[in-house]
């Protein structure tokens, strides 16, 4: 495939490494949360990436091919980790190798639940 097609098709040149995570981060209601946080922990080896969203809620994260851990975040909204988890520990990985697609992952986050206060 001549690589004009396999950067139109998502594909990295041959023999490159690196590609970029996109994705959309909102709420319950389909809307677009800006600045909130997405963080990829590499699992195969060390390394954290972290992007914000812009104001649509998009973001782009360039990142070596390998095996990640991703987790979104913003105020006021619970954390979702990838495959829409809410515990760390039970978070799919995301398993990205190399000449595969550069992958997409979108999060839905619910909002964060109110604090419990007790009258006096």
């Amino acid at each position: 495939m001549p690589s004009g097609e396999r950067a139109a098709a998502g594909l990295r040149p041959p023999g490159v490494s690196d590609g970029y995570l996109r994705g959309q981060v909102t709420d319950s209601d389909g809307r677009g949360i800006a600045a909130a946080e997405i963080t990829a922990y590499r699992q195969d080896r060390p390394g954290i990436f972290v992007q914000r969203t812009d104001v649509d809620g998009r973001y782009a994260i360039l990142l070596p091919w390998g095996r990640y851990r991703l987790e979104a975040r913003a105020t006021g909204f619970a954390s979702m980790w990838y495959r829409q988890v809410a515990a760390a520990e039970a978070a799919a990985i995301l398993h990205w190798e190399m000449d595969a697609p550069d992958p997409a992952v979108d999060f839905a986050l619910p909002s964060a639940p109110s604090p419990v206060t007790t009258g006096g």
